[in-house]
């Protein structure tokens, strides 16, 4: 993995390969391919701000998740009631 602060650009080997093609997957990210059609690597630009954005996102979810359960923990053992 090689990061470049003064692009804010991040390679990361997938795995030792030469490259065969490439594609962009958005703007900022490019996966590239391996003669055998494997990612060989994934190059992303803007780095600080496309990990962020994702790394919001992922926490988002985990709340939100945390949250779910807990209610329906709470539910699960809270009394029944009864009517009389």
């Amino acid at each position: 993995m090689n990061y470049n602060p003064e692009e804010d650009s991040l390679y990361i080997v997938a795995r030792d390969s030469r490259v065969f093609d490439s594609k962009e997957n958005d703007e900022d990210i490019r996966l590239e391919y391996g003669r055998d059609g494997e990612v060989a690597g994934i190059e992303i630009i803007n780095t600080r701000r496309n990990l962020a954005k994702a790394l919001a996102q992922e926490i988002a979810r985990e709340i939100k998740a945390a949250a779910a359960n807990s209610l329906l923990n709470r539910l699960q053992t809270s009394p029944e009631k009864t009517e009389q």
